[in-house]
């Protein structure tokens, strides 16, 4: 992943212990699907991440990268956020009259 920002606004977390290799190897041979099941599913990796290609496979720490939003930025991705949300309400609103208008006609 590529992310082009201004390099004063972001910086990688040094703070907090980082995994041994021998730890790591432990879950080379399992699933990500399985590991988050082995953690009552607590914090899995979102399933919209997707590999750069088919069959990759990696196993590591995941790195840390704290952004600071100035102003103008932070109302940015709110009004996204909130255009998302609404989008979302107005995708439920239109499955719900769908489903009415079907169920009628059955």
């Amino acid at each position: 992943m590529f992310i082009d920002v201004p390099s004063d606004n972001w910086r990688v977390a040094t703070s907090g212990s980082r995994p041994d290799a021998t730890a790591l190897a432990a879950f080379k041979t399992h699933t990500s699907a399985n590991i988050g099941d082995a953690q009552d599913r607590l914090n899995p990796m979102s399933a919209a991440i997707k590999p750069q290609w088919g069959g990759a496979r990696r196993v590591g720490a995941a790195l840390t990268v704290l952004m600071a939003f100035t102003p103008t930025r932070l109302g940015a991705v709110l009004a996204n956020l909130a255009t998302i949300d609404q989008m979302e309400v107005n995708l439920r609103a239109r499955v719900r009259e769908s489903a009415t208008r079907e169920s009628a006609l059955a």
